[in-house]
């Protein structure tokens, strides 16, 4: 297990390297499980396996994260503005305050997910599953939530889904506790 666990951050590691990609103050603190404050924008992630890594506060703005596995990672404060996250696994994952304007989410499934204050400005979330997530205090200005699955979500009087496309959408919401 442990062995695996270093191929894939000797994978990340590649990819970073290759794509360009680099921190705000030094490469070498893009290093190990954590990618916090990194800047990786444009970065091709897609169909990969990335569980339980931090990319908090960083900068992925129009990254490429379609069809990856990304259960249990943490996004929080990440910018995901234009990303392309469609039929990702983000099940459990942390994206409490992060910006997902205009991110393509198609297909995604946010099971559990904390999206806690989170910006999704004309995201698209059609057919998306955010079964059991929190979405307190969360904003879904102008999404597609067309078809998505909202049943037993955490909602607060706060969570706002003006102008949104709910056509076929699945809500069943808890309170916030």
């Amino acid at each position: 297990m442990e062995v695996a666990k270093c191929v894939r951050v000797s994978l990340m590691l590649t990819l970073v390297l290759l794509s360009g990609a680099a921190c705000s103050s030094q490469l070498k603190k893009c290093v190990g499980p954590s990618y916090n404050g990194c800047d990786l924008r444009e970065v091709d992630f897609s169909n990969r396996i990335l569980d339980d890594l931090d990319f908090g506060a960083a900068d992925l703005s129009r990254a490429n994260f379609a069809g990856a596995s990304l259960r249990g990672s943490t996004f929080s404060n990440a910018d995901l503005h234009g990303a392309n996250l469609e039929r990702a696994d983000l099940s459990g994952a942390e994206l409490s305050a992060t910006n997902l304007d205009y991110a393509n989410l198609r297909k995604a499934r946010l099971d559990g997910a904390v999206l806690r204050a989170a910006s999704l400005w004309h995201a698209d979330l059609s057919s998306a599953s955010l079964v059991n997530a929190d979405i307190r205090s969360t904003e879904f200005h102008y999404a597609n939530l067309k078809g998505a699955d909202f049943t037993g979500v955490e909602v607060d009087e706060f969570t706002n889904f003006s102008s949104t496309v709910l056509e076929d959408t699945r809500v069943d919401p808890q309170r916030g506790k």
